[in-house]
């Protein structure tokens, strides 16, 4: 078994919660991270870009022929890759991901208090605080799965 559930941190760290520890698991290297993020920036400044010739009036003939391929690669390219790497986790086993060198076993034990509110988990250790999204659909079998391992260090808001 894998993980009773997955918790996402968008766009970096996917969450294994499990009997034994969560494993917190690196979605994509702080490289290909850094590059998804300039490769949006860059299409974002393309918009820009565009928008100044339209609003000068100087719309040339080609304009959608341009629009297209400058905004599908650079959006989409982080996008897929991103699905890619997540779902490649997805089908890792929890040996798989224990052995990767970038996922980092969080025992129960060394968490000292955890608080959701909203749609958010944060978990607090002595050495670190790890923030989390949860699922709508997964929040109330995820609150009792917490409330069974961390009983009073975990508040609810």
């Amino acid at each position: 078994m894998k993980g009773r559930f997955r918790v996402d941190y968008p766009w970096y760290w996917t969450y294994w919660f499990n009997d034994d520890a969560i494993l917190r698991v690196q979605i994509i290297s702080p490289a290909k991270f850094f590059t998804s993020m300039i490769s949006l920036a860059f299409a974002l400044v393309l918009l820009v870009l565009i928008l100044v010739t339209l609003l000068a009036g100087t719309t040339p003939a080609t304009l959608p022929l341009v629009i297209i391929p400058t905004f599908a690669i650079p959006l989409g390219v982080p996008i897929l890759y991103y699905e890619y790497a997540r779902n490649r986790l997805a089908d890792a086993t929890q040996e798989e991901l224990g052995c990767r060198k970038s996922t980092l076993a969080i025992p129960w034990a060394s968490i000292k208090n955890a608080r959701i509110r909203n749609s958010s988990l944060r978990l607090r250790t002595e050495t670190k605080s790890y923030k989390m999204v949860i699922r709508p659909q997964e929040a109330n079998d995820m609150l009792v799965f917490l409330l069974g391992k961390l009983g009073d260090r975990l508040s609810v808001e």
